[in-house]
């Protein structure tokens, strides 16, 4: 399983391999030894030593009945402390498939425009995403599904994001939302990244709906 580092502030993009001792480690726990091993405890949760992790669990692709969720992990700038939050939708399941356990994103881009972090089997692109800004996330999930792909797995924020106003969700596909300790302030600040991340089921297999509980009563 690899570790996907987003850069921001280069708009550019590496693979690590999950270091042996983390393989079993996911979501809150791997965000976590993340935060802990890179970010100083006293760092501005909004600055530059700020990161942005999102983790799937080891499940996570598999059809096991609700591991299919993601969290979202930042410094708290309401708190200070680790905080996390997690979201459901396709996007941790589509991760899972293209061996990503967890996405790191740091810095900020100079110009303060917002960008989409695709992701697919051929790799990163990092790709202009103004024509989306402003928009709430339920209007920006189908115009980005109708300029990239029907099935598309997104993360986002809507326009309250880039305010850094303490109470505003980050949502994943179109349904679910995580917003505790101001999250979301982390990822629309102007000294954040302002990125919206998706993944291409046309490279990912997507994986079934069906839980075993589904599947004994056909």
């Amino acid at each position: 399983m690899k570790i996907l580092r987003i850069d921001m502030s280069t708009q550019t993009s590496s693979f690590e391999d999950l270091p042996d001792d983390w393989k079993i480690l996911g979501g809150r726990g791997l965000s976590a030894k993340i935060l802990n091993k890179e970010v100083p405890p006293d760092s501005d949760p909004l600055g530059a030593e700020a990161r942005l992790i999102l983790a799937n669990g080891p499940l996570a692709g598999t059809n096991a009945p609700s591991f299919g969720r993601m969290s979202v992990g930042a410094k708290s700038p309401l708190t200070k402390g680790i905080k996390e939050a997690n979201v459901g939708g396709i996007l941790s399941q589509q991760l899972d498939k293209l061996g990503i356990r967890a996405i790191v994103v740091q810095g900020a881009p100079s110009d303060g425009n917002i960008y989409l972090a695709k992701i697919n089997k051929d790799g990163v692109s990092i790709e202009d995403a103004e024509a989306f800004r402003g928009m709430g996330t339920y209007s920006m999930f189908p115009a980005m599904r109708e300029e990239h792909g029907k099935k598309l797995g997104i993360i986002a924020i809507g326009p309250a994001g880039p305010s850094t106003t303490f109470r505003h969700p980050t949502r994943a596909s179109a349904a679910s939302a995580s917003g505790m300790d101001s999250i979301d302030s982390r990822i629309g600040s102007g000294a954040g990244p302002c990125t919206r991340i998706a993944t291409s089921p046309k490279q990912v297999p997507a994986p079934s709906r069906r839980g075993p509980r589904a599947r004994g009563r056909r």
